[in-house]
């Protein structure tokens, strides 16, 4: 996983940051640098916004790298 996206889930986990901060905070991170995550990683944030009601789309050019 993702050292940055580790260390989100970390803060949630501790409630250290909303749940609604975690989940803008991942997508901040997604967004600015699509290329630092794997298949696995952009699995989990696809699925973090499902859980939450969100819409996400996937950085293709990202993915073809």
């Amino acid at each position: 996983m993702n050292r940055q996206l580790k260390y989100l889930k970390s803060l949630a986990d501790t409630k250290s940051i909303t749940n609604q901060s975690y989940v803008n905070r991942v997508n901040t991170l997604y967004r600015s640098n699509a290329s630092e995550f794997n298949e696995d990683d952009v699995d989990f944030i696809e699925k973090l916004n499902k859980s939450n009601g969100l819409d996400f789309n996937r950085d293709m050019r990202a993915s073809e790298a």
